[in-house]
């Protein structure tokens, strides 16, 4: 039996015995029961966003040139790693890989690369 069918039934008892301080009790308890249930899906929904963003973390690569790599992407998209450190967020990073320099469009962070390191991570 579910709670909310608990509860309906016991405000029916509560009325037919005509109690109302019990039947303001069980409302109270069924307000209650509803913030709690709230509660409960908003811990749920940080679990599950926890858990996503450690999934994410253990798919990172970091490169030396300060930038990041999914193990599992095959065009190897490189993203910020300050807005990863600060706010866990994958922000693809602007590129001028012939220039080796990046900017993150979020952060506004920019800097310069190797150009052989890049090289030994794409595979064209």
């Amino acid at each position: 039996m579910e709670l909310f069918d608990i509860f309906k039934d016991t405000i029916s008892l509560a009325k037919k015995a005509n109690n109302l301080p019990l039947l303001e009790k069980i409302y109270d308890l069924e307000e209650k029961m509803f913030d709690l249930q709230q509660e409960n899906q908003t811990l749920k929904d940080n679990i599950k966003e926890l858990q996503k963003e450690k999934n994410t973390e253990n798919d990172i690569v970091r490169h030396k040139d300060s930038y990041l790599t999914l193990k599992q992407d095959k065009q190897q998209i490189k993203y910020c790693t300050h807005c990863w450190d600060k706010e866990k967020k994958l922000i693809q990073l602007l590129d001028d890989s012939a220039a080796g320099k990046f900017h993150c469009p979020q952060c506004k962070v920019s800097w310069s690369i190797n150009i052989e390191d890049i090289k030994q991570h794409v595979s064209y």
